[in-house]
């Protein structure tokens, strides 16, 4: 599986709150960031690839499983507001499940929006994978 996690998050906790701290590498440049909130327990989110944008995926509430697939393993990843980030490089097929009502996840991305840019059929991406 290509998709890596990140150096771990910094979280200082005190009664004022939490922060969440994490630093990205100069070599990723973030061309755009979106949240994704207010979705139901139990909903998806996802269900597509990308073939040139790389994302990172950051839980800040909630709690996100994360189906990662390359056309030949899947790997579950469960993101909270402590885990690391998640790096998802182009040719991964990912589902977002949210599991709590409260989860909200940010996502960079090292590329501007472009439609073009997704699979968004998982047999047309296993199709693209394996040329």
């Amino acid at each position: 599986m290509k998709a890596t996690i990140t150096a771990k998050n910094q979280i200082i906790k005190d009664t004022r709150g939490r922060l969440a701290i994490s630093t990205l590498s100069e070599h990723f440049p973030t061309k755009r960031f979106f949240i994704i909130d207010h979705v139901p327990i139990g909903e998806s989110r996802g269900n597509h690839a990308h073939k040139t944008c790389t994302q990172i995926l950051y839980c800040t509430a909630g709690s996100i499983d994360v189906l990662l697939d390359n056309g030949i393993n899947k790997q579950l990843i469960q993101l909270d507001c402590e885990s690391e980030a998640l790096v998802i490089p182009p040719g991964i097929w990912n589902h977002l499940k949210f599991t709590q009502s409260d989860s909200q996840l940010l996502v960079l991305s090292d590329e501007d929006f472009s439609e073009a840019e997704y699979i968004r059929d998982y047999q047309v991406f296993l199709e693209w994978i394996n040329k």
